[in-house]
């Protein structure tokens, strides 16, 4: 009995004032977010939204969140993505874009059309590569590609100018390409 009384307070607090709310943070949901898609279109003036799964949460995540155009700020982790998800593409005010989680291999060509992101964050997921638009998000101050041990190499040209920052673990890239991005940009800082 508690366990219905907390969904439907999770439901409840979901459906409440969609219009006015600048955050969301959805966490471990337990019901199906594609029952509900057309409710995140509502999501008028929403800035930031939060998405946490339990890893075997298996429904289909919503391309309706696409839709909420005033995001700035979108975080979804734990979430079995296999293949970057092109609804993304959309969300032209996103400033900040964390995907931590999943098996994505790689960022498709469009990257270019999230024009104000400043912050990205693609983490433990099977990247392989950037593509080749990348150095097109000329708003772009830091990346963290932590845990992506399947991306060996980063073309140091793929690299926005704008970037001040990449967090990187420590087995990701050779040596010789660490010294080839330095080379390049020696201002850039690269963490481990």
């Amino acid at each position: 009995m508690k366990h219905i009384s907390k969904i439907i307070k999770i439901v409840t607090d979901f459906l409440s004032n969609p219009t006015k709310r600048k955050v969301l943070h959805i966490n471990r949901p337990s019901f199906d977010l594609s029952q509900k898609a057309n409710l995140f279109t509502q999501f008028t003036n929403l800035e930031e939204l939060t998405l946490y799964f339990d890893t075997q949460y298996s429904y289909e995540l919503p391309k309706e969140i696409g839709q909420i155009y005033s995001l700035k700020k979108l975080s979804i982790l734990n979430y079995q993505f296999t293949h970057f998800p092109l609804w993304l593409f959309d969300l032209s005010n996103l400033e900040a874009l964390t995907i931590v989680g999943n098996t994505i291999k790689e960022i498709p060509l469009g990257i270019a059309k999230l024009d104000q992101l400043k912050h990205l964050r693609m983490e433990k997921t099977n990247l392989e590569a950037l593509p080749p638009d990348f150095q097109q998000l000329t708003n772009l101050q830091t990346l963290s590609l932590v845990d992506n041990f399947k991306l060996n190499f980063i073309n140091p040209v793929s690299l926005p100018i704008s970037l001040k920052e990449i967090k990187l673990s420590s087995a990701c890239l050779s040596k010789e390409n660490r010294f080839d991005i330095k080379q390049l940009r020696p201002a850039l800082k690269i963490k481990s």
